[in-house]
C-alpha cells in the first residue's frame, strides 16, 4: 500500500475525485528497500479518467510513502 500525495502537474485538468482503493498502474523510478515509512517516487503508466474527464495524464509524478506491507 502507498499513501499518495498530489503534486503539481504541467497541464490543467478538471477537478475530480478518484475513489479510495482505485488501483493505479505505476512505474517506480528507482530500486528502494520496502519498509514502512519509505518514501517512493513513481509515474503513472496510463491516464486516469472519470466521467469522460481526464483527471491525471500519463506520466504524472506520484509521490508517497509505504504505509503497510503484506507478504506474498
Amino acid at each position: 500500500m502507498l499513501a499518495l500525495l498530489p503534486t503539481a502537474s504541467l497541464c490543467q485538468t478538471d477537478a475530480g475525485t478518484i475513489p479510495t482503493g482505485t488501483p493505479l498502474a505505476l512505474a517506480i523510478e528507482q530500486n528502494c528497500p520496502m519498509r514502512t515509512g519509505q518514501p517512493i517516487r513513481a509515474h503513472l503508466l496510463y491516464p486516469v479518467y472519470a466521467n469522460n474527464n481526464l483527471l491525471l495524464p500519463k506520466d504524472t509524478i506520484i509521490v508517497g510513502t509505504v504505509v503497510a506491507l503484506r507478504p506474498d
